[in-house]
């Protein structure tokens, strides 16, 4: 029976330390979007999520998001106030040290992301045509010198997107997340 119980502490310590070791080594990026004009854009009917993006510097960038919805969008019902944009990349680092314990070094960057243009189309498509209606809402984002380097991505394949209703009760938020589609 001891032999039992010394096994299972035994499998529970490797469990953690190789939770540990993923956490570790893991980066977090995350696109958060928040919708405000409740009327015409609805949390409740986001389909899919894709993005657009450029390569900058030492990675890639998104210049625009697109956002498929379940039903059509009116195109004249939308204001570049009616969505924020806030991009985030947390990355952990394992520095090792010989004499003791490993040391997690976590950073941070957190940027938001201006909206040059917001529109819809009927198709996702290289051309971004502007349509009345459409069931795709495009949101090009600004270009930014200053944020440039913080907001250019590795790994793409990392990147997740969060769309959310703005709304003042954080509890009763309602938020959809998906691993991101590419474009380059």
């Amino acid at each position: 029976m001891k032999m039992k119980s010394l096994g299972n502490a035994v499998l529970g310590a490797l469990i953690m330390l190789v939770g540990l070791v993923i956490l570790t080594e893991s980066k977090d990026n995350h696109i958060d979007i928040k919708i405000a004009d409740k009327g015409n854009l609805s949390v409740n009917n986001v389909k899919n999520v894709t993005t657009v993006t450029e390569n900058k510097g030492s990675g890639k960038k998104v210049k625009a998001v697109v956002i498929e919805f379940d039903k059509s969008i009116k195109n004249e019902k939308l204001s570049k106030n009616a969505v924020t944009v806030t991009q985030k990349n947390i990355s952990k680092k394992n520095t090792e040290d010989k004499n003791d314990e490993p040391i997690v070094n976590t950073t941070e960057t957190k940027v938001n992301r201006e909206v040059s243009k917001i529109y819809t189309s009927d198709k996702i498509d290289d051309e971004n045509v502007e349509a009345k209606d459409g069931k795709y809402l495009y949101l090009e984002l600004a270009e930014d010198k200053d944020s440039d380097n913080k907001t250019a991505q590795n790994d793409m394949e990392d990147l997740k997107i969060s769309v959310s209703q703005n709304k003042k009760n954080y509890f009763t938020n309602n938020s959809k997340s998906f691993n991101v589609n590419n474009k380059s």
